[in-house]
């Protein structure tokens, strides 16, 4: 009897569940070759610049990594202690997300910005960057797994 009373209720969550979605289709994944560094289209967006490694270097228990593409080299650094100080892949291309962006990767329904990467990967307090900003660094391609990579700027400059 009792496994009666479990199969209706399950039988009862799934026409609820069912009842409840939208009629209009689900909208299409983006295909795993796409790349994200589609620009922003929407007003009020900046997206992130497209950078590669240049240079990784440790210096005093901290790690240097150095990103450039043809318009500026930054240094950035990490605690290599911290679950997000990762090391970029040479060869691979990455997002670099700061304060000011604001970007939709296509087929995502909200904006990836600096602040909404830091909720899954931690920031750096003024303790350990004297006050300048936190940068991400996520993997560009679609195809290319890895995860989010948070430092602090050290400097940038034009090239």
């Amino acid at each position: 009897m009792k496994w009666l009373l479990t199969l209706w209720a399950a039988a009862l969550l799934l026409a609820v569940a069912l009842s409840c979605t939208s009629s209009s289709p689900a909208p299409k994944p983006a295909p795993a070759t796409a790349q994200a560094t589609t620009p922003a289209t929407a007003p009020n967006t900046e997206s992130p610049e497209t950078v590669r490694v240049k240079d990784v270097t440790f210096n005093g228990g901290v790690k240097n990594v150095t990103m450039s593409n043809d318009k500026r080299t930054y240094i950035l650094a990490c605690k290599p202690n911290f679950d997000s100080c990762l090391t970029p892949a040479p060869g691979k291309d990455y997002l670099l997300f700061n304060k000011g962006t604001k970007w939709k990767a296509p087929g995502a329904r909200e904006y990836t910005t600096l602040d909404f990467l830091q909720q899954f990967s931690g920031k750096y307090s003024g303790k350990y960057q004297g006050g300048v900003e936190n940068i991400a660094l996520i993997p560009s391609s679609a195809n290319t797994p890895g995860n989010i990579g948070m430092y602090w700027l050290v400097s940038w400059k034009g090239n």
